[in-house]
């Protein structure tokens, strides 16, 4: 022992410890002992490290030395422990080795203490270092195994010793096969003899590398690059060969590909239809490839009589055209002559022949005297030009006939060229009308346009680019798009080439879809619903029978009236949550806290989730606003937190996050992230978590995890497609059994008041003596319209059903300035009764309520003439709000 030991001893006697030092200091040991009595001390002396060895009594007043060895062997095992005592028999002395001590010495034969503590810290010692080489073995087995290269071990005997993953897989083998055989198992017996001979004798001498043939399993040859060299033991001798292949199959097979490919370039070089020609005018030598002559359909000529100068062999008509300019070169008017001709081929028939000349020696006069040039057979290409204008006029024809809609336009929006099948798609009565329109007014939002422009100029063309426009008689058209942006010298936006196809169709399907998935989450929370209703219903009755009940002070009315009042409320935003989830709504973009949707969200999960899921909220309390559609918002964070609980069926921890999160830092993982700054939601559960597969199609249609039943495989793929029309982004961490986290990121606004936007202040409304016809079947809403319309100075005719509405009209039609009709009425709806008092009175000022009408009914009914729309359930305000304002409408 070179080193100073450091000793901690559990003693109460000081003495027996005095008595330890002694022992030590006679053998010349060099230590440092650290003495401690209690549990404590012991403890947090072994937290401090640098212990090398514990030697500890086996009873103390306090603490016992098999409860030190219990604490020592949990978390510093490697630490040798041995117990010198007074007391302690053989029998707890053995107990106490089976338990994990190092060795026991009595107090009365401290004589063997110093021996014991040697042989117990060289035995330290020795497991340590087997422990690190067990540790630098399993590193360099799991690095050989995941390599790719195939990796053998063998023997001096060529026995095999180890073999990775690639070596199994390329050969085919499974370890209990190829591990204890012969390598020559897997060597080929079609390499040359010197090759597999002098493999060893190369690897000894210093390693040995080179290419071979190696056999698979099957016995299927391919070839291999080879690399071997030799491990030594700490003696120096070899012991092993290790041996690294790689399956070079593809590469030998591109290389003969290349050989091949050289071969034809050669073939096709020689066999080319361009010759090379030299014209010596001082001494009228004419010197050609011999090409010139086999594009004639000759054999070559080595004394050739026809020169550049011979009209011969052109065709007559093409003769004084090629005459006249080989003459201004030869006169030294022009420096080079091109001509197109045609020429007389060995079979009489005539083959168009491209010919450059230009000069390269003048005399002194600057008369050429010596022309140098190339002639081409370009037949081929004349006749595929003249092809290509038969397939020009084809195309026009495919143009026309295409049943996608074509296009070109400028980017101002000018429609330059379309198809019948473009005037088709909005509903033009043909193409010469859809000539005279332009590009923004088929967009039912321009500015969807402008953003369509900024897209197509950054990235030069657009693929399956959606869009949303308007046909001729103010349907929405769902059309997804290609194009292609034509670019100047300075890379300005010139033209637009397009085509588009209706998508209606589809979007109808996915609205389906989106629907479906929408009563999944409905009846999810359905009976948390039912408990918020039974509450709301509790409240009102409750308060409602307080106020029957003898004659309540004013004080007391006004707290019953409150607590109705708030329960209502209460109810009338169920309703609204139950919109949001369960109908066909209308994508509506407005500033939205995105807080308080979490917020409405968590507090009615806690109502339905089970109660083993613990729901944690870590909310940026300075999120701004964000641009989107509340209802899908809703729909987005739901259909995630349903997914977390599902995956949790043993209970575990939600947890949903919101922050701030720049562009740049969202640029790393979207690169089509062009917004600032965005607001990240994160939606993370402790659940079964999925595999690198399952992770790949999540956002996939109908694909689901769930058993059969269980769930559509909808609600991705619904979250996926509510964030693109955001443009917004999505992505996925997940790991089986380490649970799932879903990163959303959304626009930021730039600059947004959102309480000048979405604050509503309340201030007096002023009446009016104007007739109004209140037509509602149900008697308590009937009379409150009433009494809330006459207080405001109103004259109020009523009806409960709509054929009542459409007599009271005829009595009174001219008296009455305003109809307030229900939506859904006995007899007649509000939209037929509307249809028929339009009839009577097209300038009609009406105003339609209920509960839900669908968007495409809504649109329909507004487009007709309704001038206004109020939501059930509504308050008094409301509705006088909605009366003075289409009265006071010019």
């Amino acid at each position: 022992m070179n080193k100073i030991l450091h000793i901690l001893h559990l003693e109460d006697d000081p003495r027996d410890a005095e008595l330890l030092r002694l022992k030590l200091e006679e053998a010349n040991i060099e230590c440092v002992i650290t003495v401690v009595q209690t549990r404590d001390e012991f403890v947090n002396a072994l937290k401090q490290g640098n212990v090398d060895l514990i030697v500890s009594d086996f009873s103390l007043p306090s603490f016992d030395g098999n409860s030190a060895l219990e604490i020592a062997s949990q978390e510093w095992s490697d630490i040798p422990f041995i117990f010198v005592s007074g007391t302690m028999g053989e029998e707890a002395a053995i107990e106490s080795m089976v338990r994990g001590a190092t060795d026991y010495v009595l107090k009365g034969k401290l004589s063997r203490l110093v021996p014991a503590m040697q042989r117990a810290l060289l035995e330290a010692e020795n497991h340590r270092e087997s422990k690190r080489a067990e540790k630098q073995i399993a590193l360099l087995a799991h690095t050989l195994k995941s390599v790719a290269e195939c990796v053998s071990i063998t023997d001096m005997n060529d026995i095999v010793l180890f073999v990775n993953d690639a070596f199994l897989k390329t050969y085919g083998y499974t370890e209990d096969e190829i591990l204890g055989k012969n390598v020559n198992a897997v060597r080929s017996p079609n390499n040359p003899p010197e090759i597999t001979r002098g493999i060893l004798a190369a690897t000894l001498a210093g390693g040995w590398s080179g290419e071979l043939l190696n056999r698979r399993k099957d016995g299927r040859d391919f070839p291999v690059s080879l690399s071997t060299s030799f491990v030594r033991d700490e003696h120096g001798e070899v012991v092993a060969l290790v041996g690294v292949a790689t399956d070079i199959t593809e590469r030998k097979h591109v290389e003969q590909l290349l050989r091949e490919s050289e071969e034809r370039l050669r073939v096709t070089l020689e066999s080319t239809n361009i010759s090379t020609w030299d014209w010596d005018l001082r001494n009228d030598v004419w010197q050609t490839s011999p090409t010139f002559y086999t594009m004639l359909g000759n054999e070559p000529d080595p004394n050739p009589q026809t020169r550049e100068d011979s009209l011969q062999s052109f065709h007559p008509d093409d003769r004084a055209a090629i005459n006249e300019k080989i003459r201004e070169v030869l006169n030294g008017t022009n420096s080079e002559y091109q001509y197109e001709a045609r020429v007389k081929h060995a079979d009489g028939s005539y083959r168009w022949h491209s010919v450059i000349g230009h000069t390269i020696e003048r005399d002194e006069h600057g008369k050429s005297t010596r022309l140098t040039g190339v002639r081409m057979d370009i037949t081929e290409r004349k006749r595929a030009k003249e092809a290509l204008e038969k397939s020009e006029e084809h195309y026009r024809q495919f143009f026309e006939d295409d049943l996608t809609g074509d296009y070109v336009s400028t980017p101002e929006g000018k429609i330059l060229a379309c198809n019948p099948a473009f005037a088709h798609i909005f509903g033009f009565a043909s193409v010469e009308e859809a000539l005279n329109s332009d590009m923004y007014s088929l967009y039912a939002e321009p500015e969807d346009r402008e953003i369509f422009l900024r897209l197509l100029k950054e990235r030069r063309k657009l693929e399956y680019y959606e869009s949303v426009f308007l046909c001729r008689d103010g349907t929405h058209v769902y059309c997804v798009s290609n194009a292609v942006g034509i670019f100047d010298q300075r890379e300005n936006l010139v033209q637009i080439r397009g085509y588009i196809f209706d998508d209606t169709k589809r979007k109808t399907l996915e609205r389906q879809l989106v629907q479906a998935q929408k009563l999944e989450s409905l009846g999810t929370l359905a009976s948390g619903i039912a408990h918020d209703f039974n509450n709301i219903l509790g409240i009102i009755m409750g308060y409602a029978s307080l106020l029957s009940r003898g004659e309540p002070d004013q004080k007391t009315i006004r707290i019953n009236v409150d607590a109705v009042l708030k329960a209502s409320l209460r109810g009338a935003a169920l309703v609204r949550q139950l919109l949001t989830f369960a109908r066909k709504s209308e994508v509506q973009l407005a500033p939205v806290r995105f807080n308080d949707i979490v917020n409405e969200i968590s507090e009615l999960l806690s109502e339905t989730i089970e109660k083993t899921i613990e729901i944690a909220l870590d909310l940026d309390k300075k999120l701004p606003a964000i641009l989107a559609d509340a209802t899908q918002i809703h729909q987005v964070i739901l259909n995630l937190c349903v997914n977390a609980r599902d995956a949790m069926p043993n209970g575990g921890k939600l947890t949903i996050t919101t922050s701030r999160q720049q562009g740049d830092s969202v640029r790393t993982k979207f690169p089509m992230a062009a917004v600032q700054e965005y607001v990240m939601l994160t939606v993370a559960d402790t659940g079964t978590g999925m595999d690198k597969v399952t992770r790949t199609h999540i956002f996939e249609p109908f694909f689901s995890t769930k058993e059969v039943g269980k769930g559509t495989g909808l609600g991705l793929s619904v979250v996926f497609g509510i964030m693109e029309s955001h443009k917004g982004f999505v992505s996925v961490e997940s790991e089986p059994g380490r649970g799932t986290t879903f990163y959303l990121y959304f626009p930021m606004l730039e600059s947004m008041e959102l309480e000048q936007v979405i604050a509503r202040v309340q201030k007096e409304i002023p009446g009016g003596t104007e007739t109004i016809l209140v037509v509602e079947d149900e008697e308590a809403l009937r009379e409150l319209l009433r009494t809330s319309l006459q207080s405001a100075g109103y004259t109020v005719l009523t009806a409960v059903d709509g054929q009542e509405a459409i007599d009271l009209f005829d009595q009174h039609g001219s008296d009455i300035q305003l109809v307030l009709s229900d939506i859904g009425l006995p007899k007649l709806s509000g939209y037929d009764v509307y249809r028929k008092m339009k009839r009577t009175k097209p300038n009609l000022r009406f105003i339609l309520a209920s509960g839900f009408m669908d968007p495409m009914l809504k649109y329909k009914i507004f487009k007709e003439g309704v001038k206004s729309f109020i939501q059930k359930p509504y308050s008094v305000y409301e509705v006088l709000q909605a009366v003075r304002t289409i009265l006071d409408r010019k």
